[in-house]
């Protein structure tokens, strides 16, 4: 019957359409299962396998059976509306099927399975193929097969796998096994009593794998029932209800069947054990009685894995039996060969080069998935490579031992991997894995491991001041730590190592000073360096620090813009830090990782810093912690320690002849001899007469030119700049004494206060603000002239009301003013 009211077959898809749309989460979270299930190696079958065949068959057996009619009833009777209305349907249904059906996730499977095969090589986990055998044990397994194959049928045979923890036993039989199941001849059993909660349940376990095993070769209920029956008569007997059910079998005949059964199949049965050393004592016992009754079948050949020395012990200590009650059950024992240094070495730590080979040692690989820089790798060789062999090498003396060491750095390197030295890094995650009481100690005293070069460690160290008696101290705190560690003279060569500056000085007693070396160790992120040490243990850098990182990207990005871009972007980034009030922090670490900046690029950030300088904050008791004076010396070391002679003193020309008037008298001072610290050279390559000349122009037409009192514009460094200036920067060189001279008159006749304020500045309290103090006469001398001066003081007095404190000063100065006349009278 055709239909022609196009509304109803409208409302009909409409209805479908938001019947799929209802299904669809659903139904796309069916199939992602479905899809999982079936990616499995063995999957299961599933309901809607079973559905969709049969949905197929019945569609298959109505298109067979009534074609004819199918086709007269859609192409002859159907309407028009209908059949837009097939087409409309099955376009619904298919683009819903194929976004459903659609494996969006094959890129993330893709990669879930690489580093699943990656996961076999660094993972803890028994191997199970051949390509995976890193200490060449497939000789070994297939000698192993070839004489356990190569055994007479019918006498039973018990081998023994004897190896220690970590050596690869498991390994060792996975292979073995992997070959068995190929043996035509073989019918293996595999057996873990491991997993086996009690004693009596041990029994039962064995015999339900025993009975697996068979009917997976074989379909016979009679033998089943055989291995049932005998089974429930080693067992205890059941309890239900407070009756005891027994049972009438006779043990021997039961036995002889199963043996019979197992002698007709012409196979051998194959009985693999492991895990036998990690059973509590009854265990073991009942186990060895159970395979002592099943060794009797014939045909039957046991391999049992487990560590001779822990079992011998075991029976001896734990439940008294004599050790030789083993020879009794075991025929053959099999060492396991042990594994060869140089190959558990290769997979850690040796890799080829990249002309010759392509192994990638398992450290290598964590440091290509981690990006770590050529640079920093190649530093990390040099150290390691020559610590490796004398010394750290004998913590991985089997291979789960550098498995465990792995599985703990891929942990933790990859939080701190940015802000860490990667040498100290890999030692300290050693002592963590081997000796956690050790590491705690190291976290908990730290002060027995790195210097007190922070204050914080200072306030924190009880130690005492003296040299000799902290080095006695820290020798007994870290031998009575070692006593009692297993291989503590690897602890011991580790420690020394790491904590070179304590702990390898106090034991030799070379009483090494590393202060000077202690910027070095910091740009190296070494862990002996107070300020680095809190990151290896919190894998992060404290909470209020600016991490090593950011720093390392800001001199990298940097060092990848051109002139004027680099400008804007250290102005930018240095009003960020300041805003967030970090800006000394973020210029002290510039200065730590200075090594990073191209020369090409010094230049900006010099200027960043001298533009930046106005802004910095002034206020702090100690002048030298101040942002003003860590970016007065970042500057100078910058310039000291990155420039060329040439581009030195163009950059010290640009620095005093463009910045702050009191930055460029502070820098023009630093450069004189007379001012330098052992740190720095400038004196020796920079031009300091014509710094000189080019700050004394800006002063003179800045300040006399241009009618400025500096104690009004430059209160904070009036006094600095004037004795500086008048003194021609101590060389007592040129007319700049005169200039300052008159400059000095003027404000005075201006403004009789300055004369207390310019005596003031030559007030020296060695002994803090309240003591009387001394005149700085010798320096007054080079800046003015005494007599000239005295006339100014004596103008003064009765015209500028004085304080306490500027009488003092006025009567320092007249003292003192009186020894200088009595000593130029007696000469």
């Amino acid at each position: 019957m055709a239909v022609k009211d196009y509304r109803l077959w409208l409302t009909v898809l409409l209805v479908g359409l938001s019947f799929l749309v209802l299904l669809y989460k659903r139904s796309s979270h069916y199939w992602a299962r479905y899809r999982r299930t079936k990616e499995l190696q063995n999957p299961p079958l599933q309901y809607i396998d079973i559905a969709a065949s049969l949905l197929v068959a019945f569609l298959t057996t109505v298109v067979v059976l009534y074609w004819k009619s199918i086709l007269s009833l859609f192409l002859v009777s159907a309407s028009d509306e209908f059949r837009w209305f097939l087409v409309c349907l099955v376009g619904m249904v298919g683009i819903w099927t194929v976004k459903l059906f659609h494996p969006s996730n094959a890129a993330s499977s893709t990669s879930l399975t690489l580093k699943q095969n990656q996961s076999a090589e660094i993972f803890d986990d028994p191997i199970t193929r051949d390509e995976e055998d890193i200490l060449n044990r497939v000789e070994f397994v297939n000698a192993l097969t070839d004489q356990i194959v190569g055994l007479p049928l019918r006498a039973p045979y018990v081998f023994s796998l004897d190896g220690g923890w970590g050596e690869g036993k498991t390994s060792v039989l996975n292979l073995l096994q992997r070959r068995l199941r190929r043996n035509p001849d073989a019918i293996l059993v595999s057996f873990n009593p491991w997993y086996v909660s009690t004693d009596a349940s041990l029994v039962n376990s064995f015999y339900s794998a025993l009975e697996r095993a068979v009917l997976r070769e074989y379909s016979c209920v009679g033998i089943r029932r055989t291995i049932h029956r005998y089974r429930d008569l080693l067992t205890p007997g059941l309890k239900f209800l407070g009756v005891d059910f027994t049972f009438s079998d006779d043990p021997i005949a039961l036995h002889n069947e199963i043996a019979n059964f197992i002698n007709h199949t012409g196979r051998r049965l194959i009985i693999i054990i492991d895990d036998i050393d990690r059973l509590r004592s009854s265990q073991v016992e009942a186990l060895f009685k159970l395979i002592g009754l099943t060794a009797r079948f014939r045909n039957t050949i046991f391999v049992l894995c487990f560590d001779h020395s822990m079992i011998h012990k075991l029976l001896k200590d734990a439940i008294n039996v004599d050790p030789a009650y083993l020879e009794k059950i075991i025929q053959q024992i099999v060492k396991l060969p042990a594994a060869e240094q140089k190959l558990i070495d290769r997979f850690l730590l040796m890799s080829d080069s990249l002309d010759t080979g392509k192994h990638r040692s398992a450290i290598d690989r964590l440091f290509d998935t981690l990006k770590i820089d050529d640079s920093v790798r190649n530093n990390f060789d040099e150290k390691m490579v020559g610590f490796y062999q004398p010394s750290f090498k004998k913590l991985f003396t089997n291979l789960r031992q550098a498995k465990r060491y792995l599985n703990s750095l891929r942990g933790s390197l990859p939080a701190v991997v940015h802000e860490v030295n990667l040498f100290d890094f890999c030692l300290l995650e050693a002592i963590r894995v081997n000796w956690p009481a050790l590491y705690k100690d190291i976290w908990v005293n730290p002060w027995f491991y790195v210097p007190a070069w922070t204050m914080e460690l200072k306030l924190a160290d009880p130690l005492p001041g003296g040299a000799d008696e902290r080095s006695r101290e820290i020798d007994e705190h870290i031998n009575l730590i070692l006593q009692g560690l297993h291989q503590a003279d690897v602890a011991r060569v580790i420690l020394e190592e790491l904590f070179f500056v304590q702990i390898e000085s106090g034991f030799h007693g070379r009483g090494v000073n590393h202060s000077g070396s202690a910027a070095t160790y910091r740009s190296e992120k070494r862990l002996t360096h107070p300020e680095c040490f809190p990151k290896y243990f919190m894998y992060r850098s404290p909470i209020d620090d600016i991490p090593d990182s950011l720093v390392s990207k800001f001199l990298s990005d940097l060092n990848a813009l051109d002139q004027s871009a680099a400008e804007v972007f250290v102005d930018t980034t240095f009003s960020k830090y300041k805003e967030d009030e970090k800006l000394t922090q973020f210029v002290g670490k510039i200065a730590i990782f200075s090594q990073l900046l191209n020369q090409e690029r010094l230049q900006a950030v010099v200027r960043g810093l001298y533009r930046t300088a106005p802004l910095l904050d002034r206020r702090n008791l100690e002048v030298w912690r101040t942002e003003y004076a860590r970016a007065e010396r970042l500057i100078l070391r910058l310039i000291n320690d990155r420039a060329k002679d040439d581009d030195l003193r163009l950059l010290l020309e640009d620095v005093v002849g463009n910045s702050d008037l009191a930055l460029a008298a502070l820098i023009t001072y630093s450069c004189h001899r007379a001012a330098q610290v052992s740190m720095f050279n400038i004196a020796e390559r920079a031009n300091l007469g014509h710094l000189r000349t080019i700050i004394t122009e800006r002063l003179a037409a800045y300040l006399i030119e241009g009618g400025r009192d500096i104690f009004d514009v430059m209160p904070a460094d009036a006094n600095f700049v004037l004795s500086e200036w008048g003194s021609d920067w101590r060389t007592c060189n040129g007319n700049s004494k005169a200039l300052v001279e008159s400059y000095v008159l003027k404000l005075s006749q201006k403004t009789p206060r300055r004369v207390i304020d310019i005596l003031s500045g030559f007030v020296r309290h060695f002994a803090g603000f309240d003591s009387p103090g001394t005149f700085d006469f010798p320096h007054f001398e080079k800046v003015h002239d005494p007599k000239i001066f005295m006339e100014l003081v004596l103008q003064m007095k009765g015209t500028v009301p004085m304080t306490e404190k500027d009488q003092k000063v006025v009567l320092l100065y007249e003292e003192t003013y009186k020894k200088w006349l009595q000593k130029q009278s007696g000469e």
